[in-house]
């Protein structure tokens, strides 16, 4: 035989389907990697994994409850290859790509074809592609719980050690990654207990457990490097005892997660819905399952009781994020390959078929569009409290600064939001930037940008001293609206074309009755006494409940003057929950709502210089919101300046 011909024989010889699959799997895990922004939890995974590499160990929190192992590997990841967002997500990727080609090595014990079909299933999934691109612990907790299961089935099948240290690295490597392995260890254990039973009441398939081939002596070497491996990482490689102590105290904390009170808090059938309409082939191996609750082998029964266990077990925790999904998924793929594979050669073979092309089908079709065209979606219920793309308002023209100048990477900001993350993240590289929670005050209020939450504008724009460029960004569905400033002399060259949009107060004379008077009623319906007179210089505002000048049910009522432009313009009112714009007496818009903010526009010609308005606006509760905007010569959105409104200061005196 040649070598030529040798190479042709091996090549021959490989597992097609199984590269078939693992390429695939790979692929879709992988390509654009970094399209979808940093999420808040992925950016907090990233600031752990920073602070190892600050303090030498990683402090174990048990109310961060979640174990040391991944961020351990991030920061083997990120030392070996750098700090950015393909790095920041592979670990989670090669779990999940792992947990694709465990799925395969079920072989022996379902069947060759049946291993094959539910790895496929796996990798197209739409919610384990979703999550498996997801720098979170979720895909590491699924890989663990997959070594268990194929420990268990194997030990009793074939009875060899390496299934022993499956056993023992899947049950470490649970305990070292998430507090919620309790449920799967706990329905491994009841899954067994039910398939006695079950085996006493209507026996499956004949299969006698397998002659263990392993010895006490193993037994004790893998529970004594598993037991110190996990000591190893709780203790911060034993630099941080008290973390051990975590592993048990984190308990308490959870359990008071689930107590409803953590905002997270979902309904029994939350699972359900995902399952019927984004994941049908694993409803339809849901199904399968009841059906191995009776006779079958004895392995898939097992893994059906396991499944429907464990998917029980996550209904019921009312505390419920939409990226535990994956741990439910995987054992319902096991179970549908295997229906499939058995049921092949009966009388249904061409439903069996069509079913399956079908569910393949939309999983493709629901996973492609999830992925890459909805992946920001926030109706969607897997995009949950997800980074919406406007993020690359605030941070393109940053990097774009630093990519021109590295020495910029010592420019100096300011970021005044309640919640910032995964902002700390996304600007690690950044040695002077600042974040101001609630109530925090930087010293200087000026610097090369602000990111600033609606409800501290005014108190922001008050003391800064400097010009700037300004944007507008949402972080996150149902958060307030940021506003960013960059700095004028520091942005210049980034915005070549345009003219900032700030200037400061101190450096504009306040001219007596410039900006609205204002009246605010404690009804919608802006009747009766008004409880607040005053005047306004803006009208710019967020109040949450805890700010609102007024308890809600509240309205306000603006009047004064507006200096229209001689070209004509695009008056903008953009509220939460409704209002309208009276211009000399005429209604130009008329946004009744109720509704989550949201603009409305009219365009405006035939009119230039000073005219009446008459602004309206309700809030019926939760945030409230009301800003005048109008579209400058150059067609940029704008608040309505201080100098184009003014009011008669005689209103005040009534």
């Amino acid at each position: 035989m040649t070598f030529l011909d040798s190479i042709k024989q091996k090549f021959k010889q490989l597992d097609w389907a199984l590269i078939f699959i693992l390429a695939i799997s790979a692929f879709l895990r992988l390509y654009l990697l970094d399209l979808r922004p940093v999420h808040h939890d992925e950016g907090i995974n990233g600031w752990f994994t920073d602070q190892l590499m600050i303090n030498g160990f990683y402090r174990y929190d048990p109310a961060n409850y979640h174990g040391p192992l991944h961020f351990y590997i991030l920061f083997v990841c990120e030392t070996l290859f750098g700090h950015n967002v393909w790095i920041l997500r592979i670990p989670t990727v090669l779990f999940s790509i792992l947990s694709v080609y465990w799925i395969i090595l079920f072989s022996p014990f379902i069947g060759k074809r049946a291993a094959l079909i539910a790895a496929f299933a796996m990798a197209i999934s739409p919610g384990m592609i979703y999550y498996g691109r997801f720098a979170i612990h979720e895909a590491d907790l699924m890989f663990f719980t997959i070594l268990i299961l194929w420990g268990i089935v194997g030990l009793y099948c074939e009875g060899k050690r390496k299934y022993l240290w499956s056993l023992g690295a899947g049950i470490s490597g649970v305990i070292l990654t998430k507090e919620t392995y309790i449920i799967h260890l706990i329905c491994f254990i009841l899954a067994g207990l039910c398939l006695y039973f079950f085996e006493k009441l209507s026996p499956s398939q004949s299969i006698k457990i397998a002659r263990q081939t392993w010895s006490k002596n193993d037994l004790l070497l893998i529970i004594g490097i598993n037991v110190g491996i996990i000591i190893f990482f709780y203790s911060g490689t034993f630099l941080h005892f008290k973390g051990v102590l975590g592993i048990f105290e984190t308990f308490k904390i959870w359990f008071s997660t689930g107590s409803g009170k953590s905002g997270h808090a979902k309904p029994f059938f939350y699972w359900a819905n995902f399952f019927m309409r984004y994941e049908q082939i694993a409803l339809l191996g849901f199904l399968f399952s009841l059906r191995y609750l009776y006779t079958s082998s004895k392995v898939i029964r097992y893994v059906a009781i396991y499944g429907l266990g464990v998917f029980l077990a996550y209904s019921v925790i009312s505390y419920k994020t939409p990226w535990c999904l994956i741990n439910l998924l995987w054992p319902f793929y096991i179970v549908f390959g295997a229906f499939i594979s058995e049921f092949l050669k009966s009388g249904w073979r061409a439903v069996l078929i069509l079913t399956s092309i079908i569910g393949f089908c939309a999983s493709l079709i629901i996973m492609l569009a999830l992925n890459w065209i909805d992946y920001c979606n926030h109706k969607l219920p897997y995009v949950y409290v997800q980074t919406l793309k406007e993020i690359n308002r605030f941070s393109d023209p940053i990097f774009e600064l630093v990519k021109r100048d590295p020495s910029k990477y010592a420019i100096t900001g300011n970021v005044m939001r309640t919640d910032e993350w995964p902002l700390p993240w996304v600007l690690r590289d950044f040695s002077k930037i600042g974040y101001y929670q609630v109530s925090g005050v930087p010293s200087v209020y000026d610097a090369d940008f602000l990111c600033v939450e609606a409800n501290r504008i005014q108190e922001v724009e008050e003391n800064l001293k400097n010009i700037y460029f300004q944007d507008k960004f949402q972080l996150r569905d149902a958060q307030d609206i940021s506003t960013i400033y960059f700095n004028y002399e520091t942005f210049m060259d980034i915005f070549p074309d345009r003219e900032p949009e700030f200037l400061p107060l101190a450096k504009e004379p306040l001219i007596p009755g410039q900006g609205l008077f204002a009246q605010f009623y404690n009804n919608v319906q802006l009747t009766g006494e008004p409880v607040i007179r005053k005047a306004v210089k803006k009208i710019d505002f967020y109040w949450e409940n805890e700010n609102k000048p007024l308890p809600a049910p509240l309205s306000i009522q603006f009047v004064g003057e507006i200096n229209l432009p001689d070209i004509g313009t695009t008056l903008i009112l953009e509220t939460d929950d409704g209002g309208y714009v009276d211009i000399d007496n005429v209604r130009v818009i008329n946004d009744p709502g109720p509704h989550a903010v949201q603009p409305s526009s009219a365009f405006i010609s035939g009119k230039s210089g000073w005219h009446k308005i008459k602004i309206g606006y309700y809030d019926n509760g939760g945030g409230a919101i009301i800003r005048l905007l109008w579209k400058d010569a150059k067609g940029v959105q704008i608040l309505v300046p201080l100098n184009a409104l003014r009011y008669d200061e005689r209103l005040l005196n009534k």
